[in-house]
């Protein structure tokens, strides 16, 4: 097990770093911009080691990225309708960036994806290495309350899984949805990513709107172009989609004693990642929006979080966070080549 760090760039607001954890197989890097992961290096089929995720070598790219590229997400990740965030009774005017759908997203004009965390500390054991990353998010930083404290963790162990933990605690209620936005094409980065095969452990999906905001209603996926629970080709029922591609979200079912929640697999490369979670749901987004100097469906965001706009839905579960009961949540990714 092995991590090396480097100064990737210096800054106004202070160093970028680059990290890179191996485990003698598989090589993670990630950068303490975002807490962006810019690469996933596995072994395909032939034994040649590719990176499955859009990433780039370029600090300029991270610095420049509207695509939230391997990024955390936070404080709220997905959307929220008009902005609007109650409170114990009060309505807080969180920051209005996706202008055209009038929603907050992602976190504002300014999310986690922009911040400078921290390196907190590495560890290294005969089990995996890890890196640790914190940020402290000001009392009405984009328009939330509350100090809020941030540690991610990014581990890699023997077994060929990334861990990524997501802890965070508040002096003040507020609300908190934390993710990761990686976009994985499994090494053919040349071709559309909805290609990929995907199952996902969920009977249920939330029905959106032509803002990307759920209706509040869960639908079951019997019979819709929204059941992946066998696995299949993404874009086998393209046609039948009402919506552009997919930004939906799912309810997942798995107790962790069945199936992983997740599992996306090329079958031209190999390799496949299947993902477990504590988060109650995934949201599937198959970069549709992706543009210049990316490309449309280049790679698939499988990003585990609580659903969008849930303060603003009563049915949907909880994700306000009050003082002395700390946000711990884990999603691991296991590789796998044949």
């Amino acid at each position: 097990m092995q991590i090396t760090k480097k100064l990737w760039s210096g800054s106004p607001q202070g160093d970028i770093f680059l990290f890179t954890l191996s485990n003698g197989l598989i090589e993670v890097s990630v950068t303490n911009l975002g807490c962006a992961i810019t690469a996933i290096r596995v072994p395909d089929s032939s034994g040649k080691l590719r990176n499955i995720v859009i990433g780039s070598e370029s600090v300029d790219d991270y610095v420049n990225d509207q695509f939230y590229l391997g990024a955390v997400i936070g404080r709220y990740a997905n959307r929220i309708d008009e902005g609007r965030l109650p409170v114990a009774g009060v309505t807080y005017q969180l920051s209005v960036n996706e202008i055209q759908n009038n929603n907050h997203l992602h976190g504002g004009f300014s999310g986690f994806n922009k911040k400078l965390f921290t390196p907190a500390g590495e560890n290294t054991s005969p089990a995996g290495c890890a890196v640790f990353f914190s940020y402290r998010s000001i009392d009405m930083e984009e328009g939330y309350p509350g100090n809020l404290d941030v540690l991610i963790s990014y581990e890699l162990t023997t077994s060929n899984e990334l861990k990524i933990g997501y802890h965070a605690k508040t002096d003040q209620p507020t609300h908190v949805n934390l993710t990761n936005h990686t976009y994985f094409h499994l090494g053919d980065s040349e071709k559309p990513a909805t290609g990929l095969h995907l199952s996902i452990n969920a009977g249920r999906y939330l029905e959106s709107n032509d803002r990307f905001l759920p209706s509040g209603i869960s639908n079951p996926v019997d019979g819709t172009p929204f059941d992946f629970r066998a696995q299949r080709p993404i874009d086998q029922h393209w046609s039948d989609l009402t919506t552009k591609g997919y930004n939906h979200f799912y309810f997942l079912e798995n107790d962790g004693s069945g199936p992983p929640d997740v599992v996306l697999a090329s079958p031209d490369s190999g390799t496949s990642v299947s993902l477990t979670t504590s988060f109650p749901g995934v949201l599937l987004y198959t970069g549709d929006y992706l543009s210049a100097p990316h490309r449309p469906n280049q790679g698939i965001c499988l990003e585990t979080q609580f659903p969008p706009d849930a303060p603003n839905q009563v049915s949907f579960p909880s994700t306000l966070l009050e003082p002395g009961r700390p946000f711990n949540h884990q999603t691991t990714y296991k590789f796998v080549t044949r």
